[in-house]
């Protein structure tokens, strides 16, 4: 069960002078989608956060990994889970 903070769900600001999601709630939003199982849509969506934030610290180094690997566990695929987050070991 994830908990998170109340009125997440509405998260949006500006970035860059245009409306839109902010990297944080895009990707909490994208990873509950990987953990409800709609792997389909959490990698068109992951792929979408890294084309759009590329140079997005959070991003690149918290969100993509751990949504790779959210994708890798509900696979069953437990080794690609742990490859996902191998920049947290080094």
């Amino acid at each position: 069960m994830w908990i998170g903070k109340p009125g997440a769900g509405a998260c949006r600001g500006k970035r860059g002078g245009q409306a839109g999601p902010e990297p944080r709630c895009a990707g909490l939003a994208v990873l509950a989608l990987a953990r409800a199982g709609d792997m389909a849509d959490a990698e068109k969506l992951a792929a979408e956060l890294d084309k759009t934030f590329p140079l997005d610290t959070l991003v690149q180094r918290y969100w993509l990994p751990t949504i790779r690997a959210a994708v890798a566990l509900e696979r069953k695929n437990p080794k690609r889970a742990v490859e996902s987050c191998k920049w947290r070991v080094q």
